[in-house]
């Protein structure tokens, strides 16, 4: 069994973990909640719901800002449970692609048992299965999250909560190729900037700010099997982007992505790659989008 690992995933993982709030213990009752996560056992898949059960325990009464800082702890133990299990499912013989087989019509093919009640075990505690390239990881279920945490959390974390699912659920990319649709990609766009103008002091608001970035990285420069250059012609932008940023510029003139593909846009449909390029090592200067040389 090998783990799915692409630059790209790797590339969130390390923007994610950088802008993670590094001290949530401001009140007792999160000092005891994170003692209480402290102690249990990451390598035992159950104690996600054992940790969601303490925390509506312990932060049923609580003020919804304490709430969301519980949230955080409970998001970081859960994010350790989910590396440890792919760890251990890295090290698992069994091919468990039999529970993403289609047959000819596209529906899923029949699993053994054994294998289905894996996935069960996984989904009963936030975990599932997924397959990319050719293998299978363990990742984040986040209904999970919906099921524990939403009727406890802010409205504003709840919100950002239900657009993380939402994203998870339509994917982003597969072996280092876009699969979202150009519509999907710009409509995603333009809902960080929302959230993030309209939420400033947002307890998560650099983790938000990160996934734009992260985003808006990929839209501008594009993937390795997603290029915004045709292979054909190194001159001509993809029907792809060409689609997207056509759209984020008829129906969000005003947003601040299209205020930054704009003038990057037109350069390309000049053919002027040179302003293209120097208007992307600006952004990176500037920190608008990700400089992979050095984050």
């Amino acid at each position: 069994m090998k783990m799915r690992i692409t630059y790209a995933l790797v590339c969130l993982v390390m923007l994610f973990a950088c802008n993670q709030p590094q001290d949530q213990t401001t009140s007792p009752l999160l000092s005891e909640y994170q003692v209480f996560l402290s102690k249990l056992d990451s390598t035992d898949i159950t104690t996600a719901v054992t940790a969601a059960k303490q925390y509506q325990l312990l932060f049923k009464g609580a003020d919804t800002a304490t709430k969301d800082k519980g949230f955080i702890l409970f998001n970081k133990y859960y994010g350790v449970l989910e590396n440890t299990a792919n760890a251990q499912h890295d090290k698992d013989t069994t091919n468990y692609e039999a529970l993403f087989m289609l047959d000819s019509t596209g529906e899923a093919m029949p699993a053994p048992k054994k294998l289905k009640d894996y996935n069960e075990g996984l989904k009963r505690n936030g975990l599932q299965l997924a397959a990319s390239e050719g293998t299978t990881y363990i990742q984040q279920d986040k209904d999970f999250i919906a099921k524990w945490f939403y009727h406890y959390v802010s409205p504003v974390m709840k919100t950002y909560l239900e657009q993380l699912n939402r994203e998870n659920k339509e994917g982003f990319q597969e072996d280092a190729g876009l699969t979202i649709t150009e519509k999907q990609y710009v409509q995603r766009l333009v809902w960080w900037d929302n959230f993030i103008q309209k939420n400033p002091v947002f307890v998560l608001i650099d983790d938000a700010r990160a996934n734009r970035k992260y985003l808006l990285t990929f839209f501008l420069e594009g993937m390795d099997n997603s290029p915004v250059l045709a292979f054909s012609d190194s001159k001509e932008v993809e029907e792809y982007y060409k689609t997207a940023y056509s759209y984020l510029g008829d129906k969000f003139p005003h947003s601040e992505t299209n205020q930054i593909v704009e003038p990057y846009f037109k350069a390309l449909l000049q053919k002027d790659s040179a302003k293209a390029a120097n208007l992307l090592k600006d952004y990176k200067k500037k920190g608008i989008i990700i400089d992979f040389k050095y984050d």
